[in-house]
């Protein structure tokens, strides 16, 4: 039984920590203030910890913490040689947010699993309807930023869709597992959205999310004419977007990230294949002439880590392997909504830099923590949980303040 003390901390906290995770994905979403944004999220996350600790009055760990935690380690570590340490702690700040939210929302399935539904379906309208402003009427009050959901990232590519896959999955949720047919609606914009964004990224990645949603449910059969149509219009958008734009040449970051993992087996440090764009042999400048175009970022999350920490980022990969055999072997435990967007944000960052939106990346974590089951046994687990936090906070106040500066376009 709760006390009366107890329940009027859960009325009061619970809806003051969604509005502000909500504006802090806002903004994400709007590109503005980034690296505040990156500040103040790893603070929202261990609000949401602390919340879950003083509720429960212990912490449950889950499955891959231990190998994330390792990863981390190797993280920091990475700074020491990284080519420019500040962006690379700026990223450092984004994954030991990522694990809070991780851990805090692990702890926190019952409560808030259908506030996050809520907020995803929210928060698409509501970026969406600054895409149709910024499209139709030039509505950017702040100017345009990189590194968003609402502005174009080139004349054809837009990021808008790869969020609105989210929000498709849910509404396909909704209306095909829970009967809530009014959320049909939100189907006709999220078609428009896909469209103007010509990112094969969202359309992979809502094959890949929409198959999983369907298998775990078995929806196949029963739905098995509208789910043939379905899986043809995503391969036509696919092929149509692909005709705007070459799939290999419009990529050489793939293969610029590859170069530079083989020459620096330690990494250069998290963030900074950009400094590394000129660096590339002069067969493959001669032999494919758009191989030389500048790249900030490798448009694929392993290899982005790889490039950054060497040998050292396979604990990165590994634990992506652990979290998602764990969630593929849960699958019929737990609501598979929330696996499948995890696998729907993990495929479209292995082919685009959305990872560097703290809004998806957030939301990734957010997922996963509310998407698993087993817990870990994990001897030092408080600990490193008090380092997370201690170095969030400190981060935060240098970050705010203007003691780091980094320049993330680089």
């Amino acid at each position: 039984m709760q006390s009366n003390k107890q329940y009027q901390f859960k009325l009061l906290a619970t809806p003051f920590l969604l509005i502000v995770l909500f504006l802090t994905l806002f903004l994400g979403g709007l590109g503005y203030a980034r690296n505040l944004v990156i500040a103040l999220g790893g603070i929202v996350a261990v609000l949401f910890l602390i919340y879950s600790w003083v509720s429960k009055k212990e912490l449950s760990f889950p499955k891959g913490f231990l190998a994330y935690n390792l990863f981390l380690i190797f993280f920091s570590l990475s700074l020491v040689w990284s080519l420019d340490w500040q962006k690379s702690f700026f990223y450092l700040v984004l994954f030991v947010s990522g694990g809070i939210f991780w851990l805090a929302f692990f702890n926190l399935q019952k409560e808030l699993r259908s506030s996050i539904e809520k907020l995803v379906l929210v928060l698409g309208v509501l970026l969406g309807a600054f895409v149709l402003a910024y499209k139709y009427f030039g509505f950017a009050p702040f100017g345009k930023v990189y590194f968003n959901l609402v502005f174009p990232a080139t004349e054809n590519h837009h990021h808008i869709g790869d969020f609105w896959v989210l929000v498709l999955v849910f509404v396909a949720f909704r209306v095909l597992i829970k009967k809530k047919y009014i959320y049909s609606a939100l189907f006709i914009p999220g078609i428009y959205f896909l469209i103007i964004s010509l990112s094969r990224a969202a359309y992979l990645s809502l094959a890949v999310g929409t198959f999983f949603l369907f298998y775990v449910k078995g929806l196949f059969n029963k739905y098995k004419i509208y789910a043939t149509i379905f899986f043809v219009l995503v391969s036509a958008l696919f092929i149509f977007a692909g005709a705007q734009k070459t799939t290999l040449f419009s990529r050489p970051y793939f293969l610029q990230a590859l170069v530079a993992i083989v020459k620096y087996p330690l990494g250069v440090g998290y963030g900074n294949l950009g400094i590394l764009s000129s660096e590339l042999p002069d067969f493959l400048r001669e032999n494919m002439a758009n191989i030389a175009n500048f790249s900030s970022l490798a448009h694929n999350i392993a290899l982005e880590v790889l490039v950054g920490m060497g040998v050292l980022g396979l604990t990165f990969v590994y634990w992506i392997f652990v979290v998602s055999k764990d969630l593929i072997e849960a699958r019929m435990e737990l609501r598979p909504v929330f696996s499948a967007s995890f696998f729907i944000l993990l495929t479209n960052f292995f082919f685009d830099f959305t990872y560097t939106i703290p809004t998806m990346f957030y939301f990734w974590f957010i997922f996963l923590g509310l998407a698993q089951k087993e817990k870990l046994e994990f001897k030092w687990g408080i600990l490193t949980v008090y380092i997370m936090i201690a170095f969030l906070i400190i981060s935060g106040l240098f970050i705010s303040f203007g003691v780091l500066k980094p320049n993330l376009l680089r």
